[in-house]
């Protein structure tokens, strides 16, 4: 596999065994699970990156169980164990990790519903590190510092209740307590929300929803999120209307006080032009960046057209987006709100794409597709710029011919980025396959 502004290509294997066990006694639903996979991977020098070679490796076997509950609940417990190793150029880790877990539902009354959860992680570091290997990490990139034991526990409840007349009432408790490295980390979040749905013949469908969430630890509160939803739906003799307006506000008061703010906004239109035609048109926009900062600002917005007449289809699409970020192992993420904390690492962004497609079933089992996307971007930051281009040709034909189905492709890729260093790469390729299902039983 070739990655393209690269200096070489991707050399891959993946080895993966599985085997699934489930039982039903005494009204238990009983279930059993054991994996084993690893993976080597050689990759090339990169934007700046050296070349890299690791193998990895992880076995993960487990159980659980599950019953009903009176009140229209639900019960289950599960347990797991993960063993991983990871081998590289700058050394290996390895490690275990158990996970316990069990959570509970009931519905006391029609309109009142409960939850709640217990889990139990004897290795958290073990955890995170497996998290990397595996390309996650969740929304902020992980870093273990010192060594020595360590473990999680974590519980949570939710509620909710329905009050009558559209209104909702939601509500959350939860806490995390963490040791690691001879220190112990508890956090707890708490908040509620209340959602309301209007119905008018006059108007259509108005709903709205909104809420607060405040999160605290050991140390004093730590933030207060406010969350709003409004959306409109309507339909004018053959036009189809809709559109939605959410905010979403973060305080951040542990260290300071600074406020991130989010929007996201939009709307769609369809038309039946005819009894075998129809034209829609959907716009997306979407800004964020914290308020005590005004250059912090991140936007984007969406354009999207689509035209259909019998079996074919004629899209288009057109996306603009600009801002600051951070590069991290998990990919690019928004800024921390204490501003100038990742100064040296900050990205600035600001790129355009467009793309057009078509698609038409001339025949009733023959559908054939074609897509072309192009893109600019550029990005400035303190170590390095780099302006990018990118332009996509994909085609593709699937046929069903009774058990058989038969499918085709051809794509061109061509790309070129700057701060790699080497020459803009094109890449062609072709694929063509056959499959047949059967019934065994």
């Amino acid at each position: 596999m070739s990655l393209l502004g690269a200096s070489g290509n991707i050399h891959s294997a993946t080895r993966l065994f599985s085997l699934n066990s489930n039982y039903q006694l005494a009204k238990f639903d009983l279930s059993g699970y054991y994996t084993r996979q690893s993976l080597g991977l050689d990759t090339p020098a990169f934007v700046g990156n050296p070349s890299a070679t690791s193998d990895s490796s992880s076995t993960t076997y487990g159980f659980m169980a599950s019953h009903m509950l009176p009140l229209d609940g639900y019960f289950s417990a599960s347990w797991s164990h993960t063993g991983f190793n990871n081998q590289s150029e700058g050394g290996s880790n390895n490690g275990n990790t158990s996970t316990s877990d069990a959570m509970a539902t009931i519905n006391p009354t029609s309109k009142l519903n409960l939850f709640g959860e217990v889990r139990y992680t004897d290795n958290l570091a073990g955890a995170l590190r497996q998290k990397l290997l595996n390309g996650g990490g969740g929304t902020e990139p992980v870093l273990l510092v010192g060594s020595g034991k360590s473990h999680s526990f974590g519980t949570s409840a939710f509620a909710n209740y329905a009050l009558g007349k559209g209104f909702m009432l939601h509500g959350r408790i939860s806490h995390q307590a963490q040791y690691f490295n001879g220190q112990g980390h508890d956090f707890t979040q708490y908040g509620g929300t209340v959602s309301y749905n209007y119905s008018r013949p006059l108007f259509g469908l108005l709903y709205f929803a909104f809420g607060l969430v405040d999160s605290a630890q050991e140390t004093g509160n730590s933030g207060l999120a406010f969350t709003g939803n409004l959306g409109m739906q309507k339909r004018f003799g053959r036009w189809e209307t809709s559109a939605d307006f959410s905010y979403a506000q973060n305080v951040q008061t542990l260290i300071a006080t600074y406020t991130t703010n989010s929007i996201s906004y939009g709307g769609y239109l369809r038309r039946k032009t005819s009894d075998h035609s129809y034209w829609s048109g959907t716009y997306r926009g979407s800004k964020s960046g914290l308020l005590q900062d005004k250059g912090s600002a991140s936007q984007s917005n969406m354009y999207s057209s689509t035209f259909g007449w019998h079996r074919y289809t004629f899209t288009g699409n057109y996306t603009k987006s600009n801002g600051r970020t951070i590069l991290t192992p998990s990919g690019f993420l928004n800024p921390s709100p204490v501003p100038g904390i990742f100064a040296n690492e900050l990205i600035l962004f600001n790129g355009s794409a467009y793309s057009l497609g078509a698609g038409a079933s001339p025949l009733r089992k023959l559908t054939v597709s074609f897509n072309f996307t192009r893109a600019h971007s550029d990005m400035l930051s303190s170590s390095r710029d780099s302006l990018n281009d990118t332009d996509r040709y994909y085609t593709r034909l699937d046929y069903n011919l009774r058990k058989l189905v038969l499918r085709a492709g051809y794509s061109r890729a061509y790309q070129s980025i700057s701060a790699s260093g080497t020459p803009p790469t094109t890449i062609n390729a072709y694929f063509f396959g056959v499959s047949r299902w059967f019934n065994v039983f």
